[in-house]
């Protein structure tokens, strides 16, 4: 038994083996050197075959073009082959977008044939639209098994070229080329009409139920069908040619009304409505227009998969009127093969009854294709004779605006040639155009332009790509040793290599008809631009073409560029892509596009826009193999801007989103925005409500609602019509802003605004306030909480920013809560009482004249969100029930994020408000797709949960009538079914505050649940502020650059955090110049050995002079700590280490010894003493640590300025990829 996979660089060194008794002659066949890396890198699909005992007995490199060792034009060969050599009725049907060369296979000799047979069924499964295989053997190398067995070679007429064809005269391959149908590795199913004998062949497979694709109607009556076939219904039936037993059934018809309806309930806009795209004779009985063919009814032995795509042209020849085929299939249905060339189309607006009230039936996803669309089609380098075409298509076209199409036309047209262009003279670096053509007709274009190599590398220095591509693809990485004579910062430049030319994306369209095709296009446009990825940028304000970005990659930027851009220099080529400005980047390469995309269009709805939400969108979207067509989301401020974004930033920032990562949610109309409130839902239909009217389908409905601050509701009673503002969303804020502006600028210095509150969102209101010109001497801070309470988690930060705040005139009110507040005739807010929150001490009210209030103390649920909820029984204790995989009472119903709680049968849990929203967003976008059944996140678990009638719940109805026993803490533990999900990741705040100062911190969840705070030891440093405020600047400022002085000169504060355990666990800023803000938060999580951070911090106070941490941490040689990649370097060595015999004899020596010591914790002088042995120059721990640092940092030595010497590693770290 043999398993077929896509090959991977880690099976190089299994294939040397295999090829190494056939090394000659493989060189023969197949090129010198045969270089296995390159292969896998470069080639369109690889493959590898395994034994069951994981032993490598084959391997396949398939690829769009010819090697090059065969000499076969790779941008012409199928003109060559055409040329007139080969006289092969066959090559009639071969073509660029139905064929592959097989340019490498190499199987164990014990088994061939089976494992050969294996390749090339699995290629073919594969690659739906391939319907040949081809390979070239030149003269030098014989016919060899089992390949010329299970192919055929070409029949030839003559020489190998026409010596008066000039074109091909000079092409240097001399031999055969072998070829290979679809047909003889699948056999191909007999269709047929479908008899009245079949009936009794096909129900009992139908009542079995599988491979049944389309619903299975309750209307079906076979029989019937198959005896009232005619000129507008029909019946197919597929048999297998060898056995002839009945496999598959397909049933069509065709009416004039059922296209109508399509037409105006689905989005066909694009489509022409349906209309005739060629001019059709119109027979009698059949109306003008009609043109649509419906598969009603499909089922396929799913043993026959592979072959399902033989139905639809079969289907077409029943009816030759039509020009497209559609197919109806619940929205949440698997996209079966048969719809591999079929395009989805939405529904328009949902209207879930009619103007009688009665409730009209959902309608399902549309599935449809165009007859022409399965034709071949061709693309073909930019001549004049294209350019009338492509303006007239772009004129035409509706997906576009007036504005993209005409420059894209503009653009195509700059390319055009003036007379005859030979590719090899042409400038490699100016933009090329193509065509995409069907029956000559121009259905596409493209316009491209070469990536320059230091435009790719800052692309790379800037977006993640390396996580997908191998930009190493020979495996000869330069692990030379650093030239001490180069300048630090021009040794990166030294080490750029054109290894994977980029080619971007100017523009680029295709006739939504032909949208099947636009992967080939891709495809065609690297093979003829020469080309090995293409690179798609835009940016906030860019027209993105959303087919396009459907079938790209989206790359990951990189949180901490290496060298910041600052965009082209004068005088240089403007039309690349600028690195350094703020854009989202996609991307495919060849290999890529074999791996084609799983479409999902099950309905998934998000309520809610906080961080929990997006990052549970933006995770779906970050998934590679996955493209999600039906994805909403439900907000009250729509798509909310970056925090760095924002004038006003009215709460703490998390720092959760890089702004790049958020730019990536608002380009490419990935999400559909929804702008309201969820105020109802229909649970049996599934289908919700919002407050501005719109009705939205579902198959799974996410909610991730936010709690807002929220009033007493003592004080709402009051009534207060002006001056009152909880701080709840977006329009909350523009009230304040109103306020601000028409009133509060007039009021004298006895009209206040009061923020109440205890949290860091008071002082980044407080911020904004002063911002808008309202004076510091008129803003009012009144807490709830005494003075014992610290919002900053840090006692000398909380006095400095007292210090300021006093300092700058603000009045502070702590230990009071809000008693009443004081309205005049017109209901506008004339002062607010407070209240000591312990009358026993004697205070008294204290009644504050203020024009506003601003409340930013407790939070709650939306009050609509949370009566929907609550009417549907979703909601229990004004939370929301989850399990541990944050399903609802209802299946199809997810939650996460302060709107939920996991259920009581689980025992205490923290909140979710604790943990990193991004990490809780992205865990539960995992879990949804577990259940949407994608392999890599599914577990037995779900499966589990899957077969269950009824998901666990919470029993509202016993809470209400007081039946509900709950079990005590311990007893609800110990029944715990599974584990609840667990966070790790660290959590991080920002804040401005009123003086213009920063805070920030960021601190690990095993801190900020830590009991016993002793535990840890903090490191302060008092560091020189980069960016020191002059006198005479602002007041503020200026006030703040007095209270953070130190020795007469500006400062900021720095406190470091270091467990027992010697990991660091926090960290804490407060300064003006926020750059070294990225250092400090990378820290938190690893261990502070990794600097010597705390040896240095005790060796400089010895000394009697303190250790400045930041000048410290910014020291030439930390750089590669901080570089975004380090964690992964730490992450393969603990891989590397964690069998190792030396570590694990050292693990259990230690112990032992916590064993013996009664602690939990390794005593200080035993990790050393630890460490001390695994880094003794005899441990063979040191050098793997040696071994994997310095391999990072030749990888990485292009990307960092060279601050440190490199030696000589070729022996030590390059492996061998040739033959």
């Amino acid at each position: 038994m043999y398993a077929v996979r896509r090959s991977q660089p880690e099976d190089v060194p299994e294939l040397l083996k295999l090829a190494a008794d056939d090394a000659f002659i493989l060189k023969k066949r197949f090129g010198d050197p045969l270089n296995f890396r390159r292969l896998i890198e470069t080639s369109f699909l690889c493959v590898t075959v395994t034994a069951d005992d994981d032993r490598v007995v084959g391997f396949a490199a398939l690829g769009d073009t010819p090697a090059a060792h065969t000499g076969i034009p790779a941008d012409g060969w199928e003109a060559f082959l055409k040329c007139g050599w080969l006289s092969d009725k066959r090559l009639d049907a071969v073509h660029p977008c139905n064929a592959i060369w097989l340019n490498c296979l190499i199987v164990s000799a014990t088994d061939e044939h089976t494992i050969a047979e294996e390749i090339y069924t699995t290629g073919f499964a594969t690659l739906a639209n391939i319907d040949w295989l081809l390979m070239p053997l030149s003269d030098e190398a014989p016919a060899f098994s089992p390949a010329c067995d299970l192919m055929t070679p070409l029949t030839e007429s003559g020489p190998v070229v026409d010596a008066s064809n000039t074109t091909y005269h000079a092409a240097g391959f001399r031999g055969r080329v072998y070829c290979v149908s679809r047909g003889e590795v699948i056999p191909e199913l007999l269709l047929r009409v479908g008899k009245v004998e079949d009936y009794d062949d096909l129900m009992p497979m139908l009542n079995g139920g599988e491979g049944i694709v389309t619903p299975l109607p309750d209307d079906l009556y076979l029989e019937e069908l198959l005896q009232e076939q005619d000129d507008r219904r029909a019946v197919i039936v597929a048999e297998d040619r060898t056995t002839h037993r009945v496999v598959g059934l397909m049933c069509l018809r065709a009416t004039y009304d059922e296209q109508q309806h399509v037409v105006k309930q689905y989005a066909t806009d694009h489509f022409g409505k349906l209309k005739p795209m060629i001019p059709q004779t119109t027979h009698k009985g059949q109306q003008t227009g009609h043109n649509v063919v419906h598969i009603s009814f499909f089922f396929l032995n799913p043993a026959y998969d592979n072959c399902s795509r033989q139905f639809v042209p079969r289907a077409f020849e029943a009816f030759p009127f039509a020009e497209y085929a559609i197919m109806f299939l619940p929205h949440a249905a698997p996209v079966h093969p048969v719809l591999h060339d079929f395009l989805y189309v939405p529904i328009k607006k949902l209207q879930p009854s009619n103007v009688q009230g009665e409730r009209l039936p959902l309608p399902e996803g549309l599935y449809l294709v165009c007859r022409y669309a399965l034709e071949p089609v061709a693309a073909a380098r930019v001549d004049p004779s294209h350019e009338a075409s492509v303006a007239k298509m772009m004129t035409a076209q509706s997906e576009l605006s007036q504005d993209q199409a005409e420059a894209t036309s503009m653009a195509f047209t700059q390319t055009v040639p003036v007379g005859p262009v030979d590719p090899a003279a042409m400038d490699p670096h100016a933009m090329q155009s193509l065509v995409l053509t069907w029956r000559d007709a121009v259905i596409g274009v493209a316009v491209v332009k070469r990536c320059t190599v230091e435009e790719m590398y800052a692309l790379r220095a800037n977006f993640d790509l390396a996580q997908f591509v191998h930009f190493d693809p020979d495996g000869d990485t330069n692990f030379n040793a650093s030239d001490i004579a180069a300048d630090p910062l021009d040794a990166p430049l030294t080490y750029h290599r054109d290894t994977v030319p980029g080619l971007v994306v100017k523009h680029l369209y295709v006739k939504p008809a032909f949208r099947c095709r636009l992967r080939f296009f891709l495809r065609e446009v690297l093979r003829f631009c020469r080309g090995s990825m293409l690179l798609y940028p835009a940016n906030a304000d860019s027209e993105v073409y959303q087919p396009l970005v459907s079938e790209l990659i989206l790359a990951p930027p990189r949180r901490v560029p290496e060298f910041p851009l600052t965009g082209h220099e004068d005088g240089a080529d403007d039309s690349g892509p600028d690195p350094g400005a703020l854009m989202v980047l996609h991307f495919i390469t060849g290999k890529l596009l074999s791996d084609e995309k799983t479409q999902i269009n099950a309905r998934i709805v998000v309520v809610g826009s906080g961080t929990t939400g997006l990052a549970c969108i933006y995770s779906l979207l970050q998934i590679p193999y996955l493209h999600f067509s039906n994805i909403a989301l439900i907000s009250q401020d729509g798509m909310p801007e970056h925090p760095q974004q924002r004038q006003l930033l009215w709460t703490a920032d998390s720092m959760e989103w890089s702004e790049r990562e958020y730019l990536a949610l608002r380009v490419g109309r990935k999400v559909r925005i929804i702008d309201g409130t969820m105020i109802d839902f229909d649970r049996a239909d599934r289908y919700i409500y919002t407050d501005n009217a719109t009705c939205e389908p579902y198959d799974h409905l996410i909610l991730t609602v936010g709690r807002q601050y929220a009033m007493p509701k003592e004080l709402i009673k009051q009534g207060a019509k002006s001056g009152v503002f909880p701080l709840a969303n977006a329009a909350a804020t523009a009230r304040i802003r109103q306020h601000i502006h028409e009133s509060e600028i007039y009021e004298d210095d006895r009209s206040r605004a009061v923020i109440y509150g205890s949290n860091l969102d008071v002082y980044a209101i407080a911020a904004c306030v002063t911002q808008l010109d309202l004076g510091p001497q008129r803003i009012v801070l009144v807490s709830p909480e005494d003075a014992s309470f610290n919002a900053f988690g840090d006692e000398t930060i909380a006095r400095k920013v007292d210090e300021m705040l006093d300092a700058i005139g603000v009045q502070r009110y702590t230990a009071h809560a809000l008693e009443r507040l004081e309205l005049d005739e017109d209901k506008n807010l004339q002062s607010v009482a407070v209240a000591p929150t312990d009358r026993r001490e004697g205070g008294k009210i204290v009644e504050l004249e203020a024009t506003m209030l601003i409340y930013a103390d407790k939070k709650d649920i939306d009050t609509q969100v949370l009566s929907a909820l609550n009417k549907r029984s979703i909601v229990f204790d004004g939370r929301v029930i989850v399990e541990n995989c944050y399903r609802t009472t209802d299946r199809n119903i997810y939650a996460a994020g302060p709107v939920a709680m996991f259920s009581r049968r689980f025992g205490p849990c923290d909140d979710f408000d604790i943990f990193n929203t991004l990490e809780v967003g992205r865990h539960l976008c995992h879990t949804v797709l577990g259940f949407l059944g994608i392999d890599e996140f599914a577990t037995a678990d779900m499966a589990a949960e899957e077969a269950k009638d009824y998901v666990p719940k919470d029993d509202p109805l016993a809470a209400q009538l007081g039946t509900f026993k709950e079990a005590p803490p311990e007893d609800l533990a110990r029944r715990r079914p599974k584990p609840l999900p667990q966070y790790t990741e660290n959590v991080c705040r920002r804040v401005t505050l009123p003086t213009g100062l920063v805070f920030f911190t960021c601190y690990t969840v095993k801190y900020q649940k830590a009991e016993n705070p002793d535990e840890y030891r903090h490191l302060t440093s008092w560091s020189p502020e980069t960016n020191p405020i002059a006198d005479g600047e602002n007041q503020n400022d200026s006030v703040a650059a007095g209270v953070m002085r130190v020795d007469g000169e500006e400062r900021c504060y720095v406190r470091v955090t270091v467990g027992k355990d010697g990991r660091i666990e926090a960290v804490a800023f407060l300064g003006r110049d926020p750059r070294s803000i990225e250092n400090l938060r990378s820290l938190v999580g690893t261990a502070e050995s990794t600097l010597n951070l705390v040896y240095n911090f005790d060796e400089a106070a010895a000394s009697g002079k303190p250790l400045d941490i930041l000048a410290y941490l910014e020291s030439p040689w930390a750089r590669a700590v901080f570089h975004d990649q380090f964690p992964r370097l730490a992450e393969r060595i603990r891989e590397r280490l964690r069998g190792h015999a030396d570590v694990v004899k050292v693990r259990e020596e230690m112990l032992r010894r916590i064993k013996a010591s009664g602690e939990r914790v390794l005593a200080a002088a035993d990790r050393q003493e630890a460490l001390g042995e695994l880094a003794a120059e005899h441990c063979d721990v040191r050098h793997v640590v040696e071994e994997e640092v310095l391999r990072f940092l030749h990888e990485h030595k292009a990307f960092m300025p060279q601050r440190y010497f490199l030696p000589d590693a070729n022996a030590t770290l390059l492996s061998p990829a040739t033959l």
